[in-house]
């Protein structure tokens, strides 16, 4: 047990010290309403870089809620970063599929570019490099998905953009795409966590399972919304993810098959319905808030217990990811003209 404990102290004590620096860092809820009240978009931009914030973001010149979005997620994405640095070995890898997550948003963003032809994209590239070396320009301007795998070479992402291109010329939606790119990074994820073993491997599990929750949820707000929803693109789009089978996973072997048609039915049910359709908006809007609370309130919990383990990294990972979820909300709705009181109600996951 103490040369356990011991391998622990060593393999985490300066990712915890981080960390620990960096929860102060984040805001409070007085602080949101500060931003939210700032008054015009602007204000509210400098209201926040009053806060830590000052050290991670530029002004801007021209209020732009794409600028905003794109420099809040080089700043939260470069602060989780910091704490990873002295990860090694098998805590390294989840390490980089966590802070990976901010780069298969930049690479959505940079193939919606190639798909639509958008030529204002070049603005909107990263300025950081985070866990790979993607080159998104140069992904948005390539003229088949061949190309864009030739170019994402060496990275996690080649093979489901290769995988994908002929179901996409079929289709011309990048809906499967997305979707082959979101399974490959979770199941890697899972994977990497599930080998650390032990407690690490548990209590880490458990704490990513929440998110994994959300962006299934955030798929069957967007196939109930834009795809008609058919059963089978449902099912297709489901994740599949260890939080609806936390009472028989340890009595049987389920397939991906069986997990993704488990994922289905578990969220269907959660939102009260038993024929696999997807729930409307605003029960799926509900759910994504009262899934961020319960992981928000885990994540702290999980701080204020053993701080030399893998899910102290993730609970810092869900906080960040909050916290950039919400602050996305706010300027997105500013620069849409909702009323700061409008958006006050739709912040989740403050302490």
């Amino acid at each position: 047990c103490w040369t356990v404990l011991m391998r622990a102290l060593a393999r985490y004590a300066e990712a915890n010290a981080i960390i620990r620096a960096s929860l102060s860092d984040l805001l409070s809820r007085s602080q949101f309403d500060d931003i939210l009240r700032a008054g015009t978009f602007q204000e509210s931009w400098n209201a926040l870089r009053s806060t830590a914030y000052a050290a991670w973001l530029p002004e801007l010149s021209q209020p732009s809620p794409l600028m905003a979005e794109r420099a809040l997620k080089d700043a939260t994405g470069s602060r989780f970063k910091r704490a990873l640095r002295s990860l090694r070995g098998k805590t390294r890898d989840v390490g980089s599929l966590l802070l990976s997550r901010w780069e298969l948003d930049d690479l959505h963003e940079a193939l919606r570019a190639w798909h639509a032809k958008d030529e204002t994209y070049a603005r909107l590239v990263p300025s950081v490099s985070l866990a790979h070396d993607v080159p998104f320009l140069e992904v948005a301007k390539a003229d088949t998905l061949e190309t864009v795998a030739a170019l994402l070479r060496g990275t996690p992402y080649a093979d489901p953009v290769l995988e994908s291109a002929r179901t996409y010329r079929e289709t011309r939606t990048l809906f499967h795409l997305e979707i082959a790119l979101e399974k490959r990074h979770y199941r890697s994820l899972l994977n990497a966590i599930k080998n650390l073993g032990g407690n690490d491997a548990t209590d880490g599990l458990r704490l990513i399972a929440a998110e994994i929750d959300l962006v299934n949820l955030s798929w069957l707000s967007r196939c109930a919304s834009y795809y008609g929803a058919p059963a089978a693109l449902l099912r297709e789009a489901m994740i599949p993810n260890i939080s609806p089978l936390s009472s028989t996973r340890e009595q049987a072997q389920f397939s991906p098959e069986d997990l993704e048609e488990v994922s289905l039915q578990y969220l269907s049910e959660l939102a009260g319905d038993k024929g696999g359709n997807p729930p409307g908006l605003e029960r799926i809007g509900l759910l994504e808030s009262l899934v961020t609370e319960s992981a928000t309130d885990a994540a702290w919990r999980q701080l204020a217990g053993f701080p030399f383990c893998i899910a102290c990294v993730i609970a810092f990972y869900s906080l960040t990811r909050t916290e950039l979820r919400n602050l996305r909300g706010i300027f997105a709705g500013l620069a849409a003209g909702f009323s700061p009181e409008e958006l006050s109600g739709k912040l989740c996951g403050i302490r």
